[in-house]
């Protein structure tokens, strides 16, 4: 068919210049490239997924330990506060018996 179309004046009637040939091998490689390329973008994607779910159970955990230590350390000023209240209390106390020892 292609000595039909051999000469100049002829070859733009050329059915075959304006088929598309493929090549079968680059063809089911760039196939095989493009389910890889799918497969690797979702196991990206379950990757970014999973450290996401990790990043907000580990801020989740640091909030805790965060409130923790705040209660913690109210606890703790509160306890101080009352320690320094009793001895205050103590101290009048004595100061009191003190001056009534002396008023005897």
């Amino acid at each position: 068919l292609s000595g039909m179309f051999g000469c100049k004046v002829c070859a733009p009637a050329d059915p075959a210049s304006d088929t598309v040939r493929f090549d079968a091998a680059l063809l089911a490689k760039a196939q095989a490239d493009s389910v890889g390329g799918k497969e690797q973008q979702r196991v990206e994607a379950q990757e970014a997924e999973r450290a996401e779910q990790q990043r907000s159970t580990d801020e989740g955990r640091l909030r805790a330990e965060a409130e923790r230590l705040r209660a913690e350390d109210t606890a703790k000023q509160e306890a101080t506060r009352e320690a320094a209240t009793d001895a205050l209390h103590v101290a009048e106390e004595a100061a009191r018996r003190e001056a009534a020892e002396r008023a005897e």
